[in-house]
């Protein structure tokens, strides 16, 4: 479960930060980091009628990229780092709140993303965030998520491998301390006639699932 303490300390230096781990070959948390949000709004496709929410939005890192003027509403666990969007003045409702807490009524949104944040619930937190996205989706709605993954079990013990042959074992620390998505799970726990779920690799541990209702 995520706790809001951590990203509370990380909030002041946070963008700084994220700017130069992306520029470290070395660093595979931040490979292609804004890459991926640059396909993730390519993948919403926005147009001004859409209400779109982002769960975990941290910083507004991504949402500094939207030039379409639609309505944007924003959640996430640290109020340090939801001071900080608001300081930077972006036409964005900014809300306490998580993937098992979305402070909106059913039915409130047609597209709904996250960056780098569904890597911090395990299995059956998973599953009840889909339970609550689902809620405050609209019919036809979509959602976007982009984070750490692997295509199946087979995927994963290759990718401890290359980590333990580069003798990355922060790597391996990584993936033993979070819940990296296990997309052939994912799309399993949506196999029926009502999704069509597509995926789409960004980096070495960056993966795209787009889940269209």
């Amino acid at each position: 479960m995520i706790k809001s303490a951590c990203h509370d300390d990380q909030a002041e230096n946070y963008d700084k930060k994220i700017q130069e781990d992306s520029l470290d070959k070395f660093n595979y948390i931040r490979e292609n980091y804004f890459e991926l949000h640059d396909r993730v709004i390519e993948l919403l496709e926005l147009k001004e009628n859409d209400h779109i929410l982002d769960i975990g939005i941290g910083t507004g890192l991504l949402e500094e990229k939207i030039d379409v003027k639609c309505s944007i509403s924003g959640i996430d666990i640290s109020e340090k780092m939801l001071k900080i969007t608001e300081d930077k003045k972006m036409n964005i409702e900014l809300k306490p709140g998580s993937f098992s807490e979305i402070p909106y009524p059913d039915n409130t949104f047609n597209k709904i993303y996250s960056c780098f944040a569904f890597h911090h619930l395990d299995t059956n937190e998973k599953m009840k965030a889909f339970k609550e996205m689902e809620r405050v989706l609209q019919n036809n709605g979509k959602i976007i998520l982009g984070d750490f993954m692997y295509e199946n079990e087979d995927a994963l013990e290759r990718l401890k491998n290359k980590f333990y042959k580069e003798n990355r074992a922060d790597m391996i620390s990584e993936m033993e301390e979070e819940y990296f998505t296990d997309i052939e799970w994912l799309m399993d726990a949506f196999n029926t006639e009502n999704f069509t779920i597509r995926k789409e690799q960004i980096s070495t541990i960056s993966w795209i699932v787009e889940i269209q209702f």
